[in-house]
């Protein structure tokens, strides 16, 4: 993994909050904005209010991808384990780590069970 990478990595978090905070606000105002002109327009027949009615409409289509992109864009920690974790599993030293334990344990459970049948 190369120095640009890494950084790229640290950084997700901001790009996500980048594409997050603005796409909420948007999806809120744009939401707002569409309801009140939908009511101006069908209510009051104003004709005027189309033009904001379509603002109103593509503020919702873009807080929308916002909103989405932000969804599936994964935090530092989480692109860190998409990373490191495959890499850790598939490493053959750190599965020995795991069998040699097994080992260990299995053969501290036989000395137990035969303490254990020697006092009665």
């Amino acid at each position: 993994m190369d120095a640009w990478t890494i950084y790229w990595i640290t950084r997700l978090t901001g790009i996500k909050l980048l594409f997050g905070i603005p796409g909420i606000t948007l999806l809120i105002v744009a939401g707002v904005g569409f309801g009140l002109f939908m009511f101006a327009y069908f209510f009051e027949d104003d004709d005027d209010v189309l033009p904001a009615l379509n603002i109103s409409t593509v503020g919702l289509v873009v807080g929308f991808f916002m909103f989405t992109t932000f969804l599936f864009i994964p935090t530092t920690k989480e692109a860190v384990a998409i990373y490191a974790l495959p890499k850790i599993a598939n490493n053959e030293q750190v599965q020995e780590i795991g069998s040699n334990g097994m080992e260990y344990i299995n053969e501290q459970l036989k000395a137990w069970i035969d303490d254990v049948r020697e006092k009665e």
